[in-house]
């Protein structure tokens, strides 16, 4: 009894948790997502090393311990020298490497903010895809669901005819068929529902109430001048590698080095046995450094730094081509469905007249049986299609608006 207790109440938790949950509160709860928050994190990383780059104009200290030993050695100098201390470094100049690599992880953050913005855009299109297609697979089982109530209605009369020698078998057997594919076509509308709402519970975590109004969108407003967020990362992380170029040079390295040791000297031994002796010593050096031969590879690394920007560059190029014939099907598809709902309107009050004549005219046996189940299904048909019309103008608006860089929740006069 308890835990039929609680598994009614876990019932009753979720259905209060999805009594509210529309299109408004599925696209919010793409934040949640594992894809979105792995982005996130990617982002965050970028962060941290664009955080590390800028710690490089800063000194480092380090604890220092080893032993020096000469072989060739005058009278007065120990075999051994054993040490330990501390090691205080700065760099004073590296051939501005510091500064390219610093420009390079700015850039390379600033493009992961952009990717997770791409990232969540995307994600948030999936779902009105999905909310679409269960919406219309909703609306389909609505009109299916009417269809089968017509014929089963007609079943139970005809029934009755045939019963009383006052019609034939066949009008009967052609209802029930027809009865039967309207079951099967119901089934596949279920199926659809059920992915639809199963993907829409993977993307965001929230079950999407079946009771809640169909929400629409709002016309994108779009700035001309506005880029989409993939190309921004695009541009950035090309911003990146040119700067990381500048980090392959043949230019000196000057640096500053400063030493605290305690010196333990021992084995003097051509003054007279073994002796240990201890010292305590401050040691400032200027140190420079500057390569003279290393078989190319800075060469070779600068090539293919410039090659990996040249190649993003054109995938930019490429990519922004891509776009900007992708809006233009966009509008055009746009349109199109704006087209389809006016002849699916205009067809629907045609046969909806047709269908409701022909079932005054069948019920006083002025038609036959494939006439009105003609009507019937025509009738059927066309609702369903200024249903998925409507529906397709709405996904048709949010691909609109994704490709030319618009932000889909402002599509719901959110932001």
């Amino acid at each position: 009894m308890k835990m039929k207790f609680f598994l009614a109440l876990i019932v009753l938790s979720l259905q209060q948790v999805s009594a509210d949950v529309g299109l408004k509160e599925l696209l919010s709860a793409v934040a949640t997502n594992e894809s979105y928050q792995s982005q996130l994190t990617y982002q965050e990383k970028a962060k941290k090393e664009h955080e590390s780059s800028q710690k490089t104009y800063l000194p480092t200290v380090d604890m220092i311990a080893g032993r020096d030993s000469k072989f060739e050695r005058a009278s007065y100098e120990p075999k051994n020298s054993d040490y330990v201390g501390l090691r205080t470094s700065y760099i004073l100049f590296d051939g501005f490497k510091r500064e390219g690599k610093i420009a390079s992880q700015k850039s390379a953050y600033d493009a992961q903010t952009y990717k997770s913005e791409f990232t969540k855009q995307q994600l948030m299109l999936d779902v009105i895809r999905e909310y679409y297609t269960l919406q219309s697979a909703k609306s389909g089982i609505s009109v299916l669901n009417y269809k089968i109530k017509e014929l089963n209605a007609n079943i139970k009369n005809i029934t009755v005819l045939v019963t009383n020698d006052l019609s034939t078998k066949d009008k009967l057997q052609a209802m029930v068929a027809s009865q039967k594919e309207a079951e099967y076509d119901l089934e596949s509308m279920k199926l659809q529902l059920e992915s639809s709402r199963l993907k829409l519970l993977q993307l965001t975590g929230l079950a999407i109430s079946m009771d809640k109004d169909q929400e629409y969108l709002q016309e994108t407003v779009h700035a001309k001048n506005s880029a989409r967020a993939d190309i921004e990362a695009d541009k950035l992380t090309a911003k990146s590698l040119e700067s990381a170029v500048s980090q392959y040079t043949y230019m000196p390295t000057i640096s500053l080095q400063y030493d605290i040791k305690n010196n333990v000297f021992s084995s003097y031994d051509d003054m007279g046995g073994s002796q240990t002796l201890s010292k305590h010593s401050n040691d400032l050096s200027l140190q420079f450094s500057f390569p003279l031969f290393d078989f190319g590879k800075i060469s070779k690394d600068q090539e293919a730094a410039r090659l990996g920007v040249l190649a993003l560059s054109q995938e930019i190029a490429y990519k922004e081509k891509t776009i900007q014939t992708d809006k233009e099907i966009s509008e055009r598809s746009l349109e199109a469905a704006r087209t389809k709902l006016s002849a699916a309107n205009a067809a629907f009050e045609a046969t909806s007249m047709a269908y409701e004549y022909a079932k005054k005219r069948f019920s006083t046996n002025l038609i036959s049986h494939t006439d009105y189940l003609s009507e019937l299904t025509k009738k059927e048909e066309a609702s369903y299609r200024c249903i998925a019309a409507k529906n397709e103008i709405e996904l048709k608006k949010a691909e609109y608006a994704f490709t030319v860089g618009t932000d889909l929740m402002t599509l719901l006069g959110e932001l």
